[in-house]
């Protein structure tokens, strides 16, 4: 426990506390940041919650409690209302670069390459911030989410509603997100010329639907796959009681991507595809969905399909998100709060994917983790008796 207690308190040590300083400021900032961090790897979901943990812990024992506020460098627990004020005012941009910071260091002690193969890109509302009775629209963060290992490389807070698309160029700026070589793909909203251009500066290589908000791109995309005959790839997939049949149609002549990029600017668009999505369930009517994509790499009909699949694994892990550590729940909506919560959450997830067993689901993981935390209290605790 207190090793781990000790990891976590070094994502934050560079930090500043974002507090006024005065003689009244009681609760380490880096330790207080630790001891919430720490709470939520083991499912713990706001204020309240993070303090009952801790309280949990200690068995309400003060010479127990007195040995994990020692490691974590607190001299005493933190109430709610401290804790929400910490997360306030904390800014979320200084908090993510601290805890991927910490990831990428990790990485490398572990020799893990540096380049994502492919980037996802997608946002996600924090529903419980939402307030129907104030008029106050539910708030979101922007994930950059590493398909192939499945970890956050970036988190990024809109400032108000409306906001995925400029927060998603914003995501991409930041330095300490390696886009060179990668496949960065996004839904619908973010077909626009400056978005793709911004991969492309990047060194990377954008992938997007093609959907109803850019009518003109999907009509000539679909005039220009009929133009030029392009052969059907056809993939069946059986299972879960249903069979899932995909249709993908795809042209890679550097005549027709570069003239449809040059009308649309799509900058470095090499590939046109069309997948079309048809469900038949026991006992259902079939489902029949269609899509228009873009590519800025040259593919074939599979890799399109698999790359435009990879996305959707950004959607596992909000729904993990929110059904495991209850993301959609969390009632926090003052300052800043919300989205350092939820940037926590997803280093949190992270952390405990690491440590999760083949088939083992993510309540067995946490449950597992409370009882040896909690053992591990109790020796210590004993071992500090007999001594």
């Amino acid at each position: 426990m207190k090793g781990l207690i000790r990891k976590t308190r070094q994502y934050f040590e560079g930090m500043k506390d974002p507090r006024g300083q005065c003689p009244a400021l009681r609760h380490d900032y880096v330790g207080t940041l630790a001891m919430i961090a720490v709470a939520m790897m083991l499912g713990t979901e706001g204020p309240t919650a993070v303090v009952r943990f801790w309280h949990d812990m200690a068995g309400h024992k003060p010479r127990r409690m007195e040995g994990l506020l020692r490691t974590l460098g607190l001299k005493k627990l933190p109430s709610h209302d401290v804790i929400g004020r910490i997360m306030a005012l904390t800014d979320p941009n200084v908090l993510d670069q601290a805890v991927q910071a910490g990831r990428r260091l990790k990485e490398r002690r572990r020799t893990v390459p540096k380049r994502h193969r492919h980037i996802a890109i997608d946002g996600k509302a924090c529903r419980g911030s939402a307030s129907p009775l104030n008029d106050v629209e539910a708030a979101m963060v922007v994930n950059a989410v590493d398909v192939d290992t499945k970890q956050v490389v970036a988190t990024v807070a809109t400032p108000g509603p409306g906001q995925e698309v400029p927060t998603a160029r914003k995501l991409l700026f930041r330095q300490d997100l390696c886009c060179d070589g990668a496949i960065v793909s996004f839904d619908a909203a973010h077909c626009c010329r400056e978005t793709l251009s911004l991969v492309r500066s990047r060194g990377g290589d954008w992938l997007v639907p093609v959907k109803g908000n850019t009518p003109t791109l999907r009509d000539e995309i679909m005039f220009s796959l009929d133009a030029a005959k392009a052969a059907a790839v056809t993939v069946h997939e059986k299972g879960h009681g249903r069979l899932d049949t995909r249709i993908v149609r795809v042209v890679t002549d550097p005549q027709t991507c570069e003239w449809l990029g040059r009308n649309h600017g799509c900058d470095g668009l090499r590939t046109i595809g069309h997948i079309v999505y048809i469900t038949e369930a026991k006992g259902k009517k079939p489902t029949r969905e269609e899509c228009a994509f873009i590519c800025a790499r040259r593919m074939s009909a599979r890799d399109l399909l698999a790359e435009a699949r990879k996305h959707w694994e950004v959607e596992v892990k909000h729904n993990r998100l929110d059904v495991v550590l209850g993301e959609d729940a969390s009632r926090v909506r003052i300052g800043w709060g919300w989205a350092n919560f939820a940037i926590l959450r997803r280093f949190a997830l992270d952390w405990l994917d690491t440590l999760r067993g083949e088939n083992e689901p993510l309540p067995a993981v946490i449950s597992r983790l409370r009882c040896g935390f909690a053992v591990d209290v109790a020796m210590e605790d004993a071992a500090m008796a007999a001594a």
